[in-house]
């Protein structure tokens, strides 16, 4: 019987005003035992200390939503427009990922 094909998939945060806990999510999603294709970070904060965080993160991007505070569904909406993959899972930018995570997703 023939493999399966493996399915890509893209986890996109959404966030606002919290660089330190994007820098310890996308922490947890550098563990997992799915690596995932791309992360992509959407910020509606009024700086760039996010953008600064994400930087320092191979395979994660940066994404800026200009429209604000209170955007939630549009930063995930944005995200979702910048992904090519097969699945996207959404993760808040307070939340921290089990290294399975991903892995359980995609199964």
């Amino acid at each position: 019987m023939p493999e399966a094909p493996s399915l890509s998939v893209d986890v996109v945060v959404a966030t606002f005003n919290r660089p330190d806990n994007v820098r310890i999510c996308l922490e947890h999603l550098a563990r997992q035992t799915r690596t995932p294709d791309e992360t992509v970070v959407v910020d509606s904060s009024p700086h760039r200390l996010t953008a600064d965080v994400v930087a320092d993160f191979p395979g994660a991007r940066y994404i800026r939503n200009d429209a604000g505070p209170g955007t939630l569904a549009t930063s995930r909406a944005i995200g979702v427009a910048e992904t090519r993959s097969d699945i996207v899972a959404f993760i808040d930018d307070d939340a921290y990922a089990e290294p399975d995570w991903l892995e359980n997703i995609v199964a």
